[in-house]
């Protein structure tokens, strides 16, 4: 996907795939089944994902980097909803994929 693009429809906003979200993906976080399966289906994803929120860059980004543009999204895997979140980078020049995680919701234990 490196050198592609999407338009995310929530946001209109167009956003890059480089080799920085490949590289985070591949050796920056724990890779396990769901998340692999997402990679499949990530431009989709984010084509359709809903805004969620900002987040702030942190101390140690580099000065380009503006901050983060939390994404949310559902996806079908094996039969089971699973809810995913991705990050997009947005710098001054423009707005990359980062990286996903799929959410562990935890089920309240009954009393």
């Amino acid at each position: 996907m490196q050198g592609k693009s999407v338009v995310n429809k929530d946001k209109g906003i167009t956003i890059h795939f480089t080799s920085i979200g490949r590289k985070k993906i591949a050796y920056g976080e724990a890779m396990y089944a769901t998340k692999a399966a997402i990679i499949t289906c990530l431009k989709e994803l984010l084509e359709v994902a809903e805004y969620n929120n900002f987040g702030l860059r942190k101390t140690k980004d580099k000065s380009n980097i503006l901050g983060y543009l939390n994404f949310k999204a559902k996806v079908m895997i094996d039969g089971q909803l699973k809810h995913v979140r991705i990050a997009v980078v947005m710098t001054k020049d423009y707005k990359f994929y980062y990286n996903h995680e799929v959410n562990i919701i935890k089920e309240n234990p009954t009393p």
